[in-house]
C-alpha cells in the first residue's frame, strides 16, 4: 500500500558475473527500511532500467517483494521499449505482489499527449494495482503536461504523478489537479526534497536515498534545512561524476556493496572518489 514519504529510486545491484545478484537485493532492502523508507522503487533511472533484460526482472520483482515483506511499499517501473511487453511485466509486478506502478510514457521518440495517454491506459487495463505516470523530459523527451495529468488523472488512468523536473510554479501547478482528483504527487530531485516537503506533496521519489537515506527521510520528517544543505552537498558531488556510478559507489562507502554496473557506465575516477568522500564526511553527522 502507498504512503506518504520518502521512496528510495533503488540502484540495482550485481554479481562479480554481472547478473543481477538477489541476495543483495535483500540486503540493499533492509538497510533502506532500517532507515525508515516508505517504499523502494526497482528498476526504474537508477536501476538502469535500459540495461535489464525483460525476463532477469522476473526474479528481481519477486527478490524485491519478498524483501521488503510488506514493510514498505514496492513500485517497480517496468518499462518496455514494445507495449506488449510492457504490459506483461506489469502484469507480472501484479501478481508478484508489487504496490503500484510507474514509468516513462517512451524514451527517445517524440510522442504527442494522444500517444502519452494511450500507453498509460493500455497498462491500465492490464492491471488493478495503481498506475504512476512519470515526467522525466530531460531524459524521455517526453513531458507530461498539467493537462495531461489532469485528463488521465479524471479519467481514472493513472493514480498519480512522479515529477522529476520540478519546479515550484510547475508543482503549485500540478497540486491542485492532484487534490481534485484524489491522485498523489511526488517529486523526484533531491535538490527539491525541502520544498516538495514544505508544499505538501505526497513524497519524494529520490535516487541520493540509495546512499544516504537519512538525510531525505530527515527532510521529510522534519523540514531540517541543515539536513536539505547536506543532502545538496551530496548531489552536488555525485553529480558532478557521472550519476550512477557515483551513488554506487557511496553505497559501497556505507557498507553496501551493489557492485560496479553495467557498460557503457565505469567506475568513478580516483580524483572523483575523493570528492564523493568529502561531501560524505560533511554528511556524518545525519548518518547511521
Amino acid at each position: 500500500m502507498l504512503k506518504q514519504g520518502v521512496y528510495v529510486a533503488t540502484a540495482t545491484p550485481y554479481a562479480p558475473d554481472g547478473s543481477i545478484d538477489l541476495g543483495l537485493v535483500r540486503e540493499q532492502a533492509q538497510f533502506l527500511i532500517a532507515r525508515e523508507v516508505s517504499g523502494i522503487c526497482p528498476s526504474g533511472s537508477n536501476g538502469e532500467f535500459p540495461l535489464l533484460d525483460a525476463e532477469e526482472r522476473l526474479p528481481f520483482y519477486r527478490a524485491a517483494v519478498e524483501a521488503v515483506s510488506g514493510r514498505a511499499a514496492v513500485v517497480p517501473c517496468p518499462w518496455h521499449p514494445r507495449i506488449e511487453e510492457m504490459i506483461r511485466l506489469s502484469r507480472a509486478c501484479e501478481d508478484l505482489g508489487a504496490d503500484a506502478l510507474f514509468f516513462p510514457p517512451g524514451i527517445y521518440f517524440r510522442y504527442n499527449d494522444r500517444e502519452i495517454g494511450n500507453v498509460y491506459r493500455r497498462v491500465r487495463e492490464a492491471v488493478s494495482i495503481p498506475v504512476l505516470a512519470y515526467h522525466i523530459p530531460q531524459l524521455s523527451n517526453n513531458p507530461i503536461s498539467p493537462a495531461l495529468y489532469r485528463q488521465m488523472a479524471e479519467e481514472g488512468i493513472v493514480a498519480g504523478l512522479k515529477d522529476s523536473c520540478p519546479t515550484r510554479e510547475r508543482i503549485e501547478e500540478l497540486l491542485p489537479i492532484a487534490r481534485s482528483t484524489r491522485t498523489w504527487l511526488l517529486t523526484g530531485d533531491d535538490y527539491f526534497a525541502l520544498a516538495s516537503r514544505s508544499l505538501e506533496t505526497d513524497g519524494l521519489i529520490s535516487g541520493t536515498a540509495n546512499c544516504v537515506p537519512e538525510l531525505p527521510v530527515r527532510v521529510w520528517k522534519e523540514q531540517d534545512r541543515a539536513a536539505q544543505d547536506a543532502l545538496s552537498r551530496i548531489c552536488d558531488a555525485i553529480v558532478s561524476c557521472s550519476f550512477i556510478p557515483a551513488a554506487r559507489y557511496l553505497c559501497s562507502r556505507r557498507g553496501l556493496d551493489l557492485r560496479q554496473t553495467r557498460e557503457p557506465f565505469l567506475p568513478v575516477t580516483g580524483e572523483e572518489a575523493r570528492r564523493l568522500d568529502a561531501a560524505l564526511e560533511t554528511a556524518s553527522d545525519f548518518l547511521r
